[in-house]
């Protein structure tokens, strides 16, 4: 099954999230560490990188759905073949010790 007229996620924008996550915690790590300037710059680098991801997510949630619908329409033509399940009563019986009375020469140790 083939998919037409359905648009494709831009992967390629996702995929520029890590350089330029790597490049704002480089110029991040840039500040020194005494101040409080650093810590805001690292913040603003995750915030920045997540709010980018998000906006990928809401700007491809047509053609990442259609995906999902697609992939599900695959796998709900896939044939399995069901040879050796075991049913319920086929199963075999759980071990079970058995009491063996107690020799003479071996005691049972009382607890």
């Amino acid at each position: 099954m083939k998919r037409t007229n359905s648009p494709a996620p831009k992967w390629i924008l996702l995929y520029a999230l890590v350089p330029i996550a790597l490049g704002l915690l480089w110029v991040a790590d840039l500040i020194p560490e005494a101040g409080i300037w650093r810590v805001l710059s690292e913040c603003g680098a995750v915030s920045a990188v997540c709010g980018l991801a998000i906006a990928w997510v809401r700007g491809n949630r047509i053609a990442l759905t259609q995906m999902d619908s697609w992939v599900a329409s695959e796998a709900d033509s896939v044939v399995v073949l069901q040879e050796n399940l075991v049913t319920p009563r086929q199963r075999p019986r759980r071990f079970r010790p058995q009491t063996v009375a107690a020799s003479p020469t071996r005691l049972p140790i009382a607890r």
